[in-house]
């Protein structure tokens, strides 16, 4: 039987997840909600995208095609294949992911607290400063500048620039809460606070002590922490916090049970802050910090079925639904894709399976599918269920449709042949091959990443036309619209 944790929680859902009504006249209308800043979660949205596509053209597709042709524009050193890289990194977490978890707490958190931000104008600041932040750190790795730690390549001068960005948005978020009457937390806003909080301590983390206060070996194993909790307190927590938000909202019925999201949501806070030392087993590192890596991982399968058994039993008897609502389909192959990943890690995670994977493309693959397939999809689902709402602007169906399976056909063929090309590796390095060799055999595969690649970036483009060109919802029935629920 479906549970809620109070009865204010259905209060919350049928104030938060009224869809557009449709009128006699077949009229679509959006829902009047003065609490959301719709401008600004737009310009979030934008921003998100713009960064989504940078990030795939001059990252991730130069860096795919130089495993093929290693010379191809080598002779331009801001092009390179060592800045592109931290380019393609930085850009994925800081300029797609942030931007748009910036727009889903600027949406959410209103219609959870009742209460309006507590300065729309602090947030306005935040939107332009960070982004500028943003193009200042792309400015300077392309320059040749970084901080050398790994997923925190930013000069320092820019990590300290972005703090009060985060700082502002501790400050509208927290202020909310405290002004709000609801006696109850809905899970969502747990995983938002603690995003929040998180997100703040992770980049000083990441950002000052490896490279200052503890450098060498303890500043690897920190960094180590850091990358991890990057996916597991940064990513995951506004991703969470998207399903168990949404999934209601486009089933109209309340997750199955609430106190089941709880759990999951302690177990995540308890185990994923320990897990990351499995970035450097078989190190300097002390084997008794390798072993507790390995253990917290592996609990973290506890918190991953928590979410999808979840989903699944709230989804019993809506799974046709799926067919004609794009925002549940990128939702559910999103949390499929957080089944999978979450499911490989822990195993992968395992000190003798490590032999075979580790420094392999197969970790490539597994961290594509926690960004690309788990985050990237759930947040889409997102953009798709908030971009009618927020404008009142019909996206079309055909374009959703065509960008959806491009994205989830090139994603998952990007995953299957990482996975194999690290199995390849693998083989050739246990057997103690030359090095050489393993990069011989695996030049189509790198082919078929490259190609792969471009089939999710025609889906990404296909989506940012549809937003650019999305119309009014207030034209006639038949404008093709994707429908949120």
């Amino acid at each position: 039987m479906a549970e809620s944790s109070s009865s204010g929680v259905g209060h919350e859902l049928r104030r938060v997840a009224t869809p557009p009504m449709q009128s006699k006249g077949g009229a679509r209308h959006c829902e009047s909600d003065s609490l959301v800043d719709s401008a600004l979660v737009r310009a979030h949205i934008y921003a998100s995208v713009f960064w989504l596509l940078y990030l795939i053209v001059g990252g991730g597709l130069l860096v795919a095609l130089k495993f093929t042709w290693p010379d191809f524009l080598s002779h331009t050193p801001a092009l390179g294949w060592g800045r592109l890289r931290y380019v393609h990194t930085q850009t994925v977490a800081y300029g797609w992911f942030i931007n748009v978890f910036f727009a889903a707490t600027y949406y959410m958190v209103p219609k959870l607290t009742n209460v309006r931000l507590a300065s729309g104008r602090a947030a306005w600041f935040c939107f332009f400063y960070y982004n500028t932040c943003i193009v200042i750190g792309t400015i300077a790795l392309l320059s040749g500048q970084n901080l050398g730690v790994e997923w925190m390549e930013y000069p320092s001068y820019v990590n300290i620039m972005i703090i009060p960005a985060f700082a502002v948005l501790a400050y509208n978020f927290f202020l909310a809460y405290a002004r709000s009457r609801e006696r109850n937390l809905y899970v969502s806003s747990w995983y938002l606070m603690a995003f929040v909080a998180w997100a703040l301590l992770n980049w000083i983390m990441g950002g000052l002590v490896p490279a200052y206060v503890a450098p060498g070996i303890a500043g690897a194993a920190i960094g180590g922490l850091f990358i991890h909790d990057l996916v597991g307190l940064i990513v995951t927590p506004v991703a969470t916090a998207t399903i168990y938000y949404l999934l209601p909202v486009l089933t109209r019925r309340p997750i199955y049970s609430h106190s089941l999201s709880l759990l999951g949501f302690w177990s995540l806070a308890f185990f994923y802050p320990l897990a990351g030392v499995h970035h450097y087993y078989y190190s300097p590192i002390p084997m008794w910090a390798q072993y507790i890596a390995q253990g917290t991982s592996v609990m973290l399968l506890f918190t991953v079925y928590t979410v999808v058994y979840n989903v699944y039993k709230t989804m019993q008897g809506r799974w046709t639904e799926v067919a004609d609502n794009i925002p549940l389909r990128w939702l559910l192959a999103g949390v499929v894709f957080y089944l999978m990943v979450c499911t490989q890690g822990p195993l992968q995670s395992l000190l003798l399976e490590q032999p075979l994977i580790h420094f392999s493309d197969w970790v490539i693959g597994h961290s594509h599918m926690a960004l690309l397939g788990f985050g990237s999809f759930v947040m889409m689902a997102f953009i798709h269920f908030a971009w009618p709402r927020i404008g009142g602007r019909a996206l079309n169906r055909t374009l959703c449709e065509w960008s959806f399976w491009l994205t989830f056909v090139g994603s998952t063929w990007m995953f299957i042949d990482l996975w194999i090309g690290g199995l390849m590796e693998g083989y050739y390095w246990g057997y103690g091959y030359p090095w050489y060799v393993s990069i011989v055999a695996l030049k189509g595969v790198w082919m078929i990443r490259t190609l792969s690649g471009v089939v999710v970036l025609a889906g990404f483009i296909l989506i940012a036309v549809n937003l650019w060109r999305s119309r009014p919802l207030s034209g006639a029935a038949g404008t093709p619209l994707a429908q949120a629920a």
